[in-house]
């Protein structure tokens, strides 16, 4: 398991110490050019071998393949109940998602209405409808997030994140992994800080590995930007079927360059998580054996940079 360095929660400052603040400054004049990127890739194959009386053999496989680029403007407007926000004007988009079912590509031109194209990978005619008609499903889903208002937003946490107007969205969502307010146990942060924060268990392989939290520090930090890197990463130790020899590697990584005129410069986020187990299994018809490989990894980015410049107050 990778440790930490001890949380500091307080930092002392002395007048030669390097220090900077860590909040977002939104005004009228505010306004950012934005680039978000992303591409998911998991796959897992489960074979069962000697499955019952008759030794049959069972296999089930997934796949899925999702890549995200959008363009898009942020310009400050003013929200009820809310100190700043940022409304998002998408001006391109490109999100192609792809399964063992089928592949759905959506596109958005600023101007016009986003089209869908659905592509029906299925092999088995019993179930090509089936699939036919979730990925159209899907296409409808996305398309609906491609016309929606977006703002970027405070919360009471104090985390910046992507709102949608008035909607709910279940499932996936476009900027479900778009991350723009770095974590910060205190402020002003002072160079060599560092901290921890719980890993959430949302991610595949987080309890096989015994990881329970994140690592952050600060890298570097100078007059105009600060750096903050996270880390969690090690072995998959902790199998989740008694029984089972297990093989694999769990990492995540983050970094964040915050301006120290108020707001993020560039978000990077990189996950893997490989595994290969095998167990056996004894029945009064014989012995089960199960071999599972799985592999997810993702990456994700996003970068903003001012379009004018303000007074850098809040409003």
């Amino acid at each position: 398991m990778t440790r930490c360095p001890a949380a500091l929660l307080l930092a002392l400052l002395g007048p030669q110490d390097p220090a900077a603040p860590f909040r977002w400054k939104v005004d009228l004049n505010s306004g950012f050019t934005m680039q978000f990127s992303l591409h998911e890739q998991r796959r897992s194959n489960v074979v069962q071998k000697g499955v019952g009386t008759l030794g049959t053999t069972h296999q089930t496989s997934g796949i899925l393949d999702e890549k995200r680029e959008i363009h898009a403007e942020l310009s400050y407007r003013e929200l009820p109940g809310r100190p700043w926000s940022l409304a998002v004007a998408l001006k391109k988009v490109t999100w192609t998602r792809v399964t063992e079912e089928a592949e759905i590509a959506v596109t958005l031109v600023e101007g016009k209405e986003p089209q869908a194209r659905v592509s029906v990978r299925e092999r088995d005619k019993l179930r090509i409808q089936t699939a036919r008609m979730n990925a159209e499903q899907q296409a409808e889903h996305m398309k609906r997030l491609l016309t929606g208002e977006y703002d970027l937003v405070p919360e009471r946490s104090g985390r910046v994140t992507f709102a949608r107007a008035g909607a709910v969205d279940a499932g996936f969502s476009l900027f479900g992994r778009a991350f723009v307010q770095p974590p910060a146990p205190s402020e002003p942060l002072a160079a060599g800080l560092s901290w921890k924060e719980p890993l959430s268990p949302e991610w595949p392989g987080q309890s096989e590995s015994g990881l329970t939290e994140l690592c952050y520090r600060v890298a570097s930090l100078d007059e105009k930007a600060v750096t903050v890197k996270g880390t969690a990463a090690g072995p998959l130790t902790r199998p989740s079927v008694p029984g089972t020899a297990l093989n694999g590697s769990f990492a995540l990584e983050r970094e964040f360059v915050f301006s120290t005129d108020g707001h993020v410069q560039s978000s990077r986020e990189e996950f893997s998580y490989r595994k290969t187990a095998s167990r056996q299994e004894k029945f009064f018809g014989g012995t089960t054996t199960t071999e599972e490989n799985v592999s997810v990894s993702l990456r994700q980015s996003l970068t903003l940079k001012p379009k004018r410049t303000g007074t850098g107050q809040n409003p």
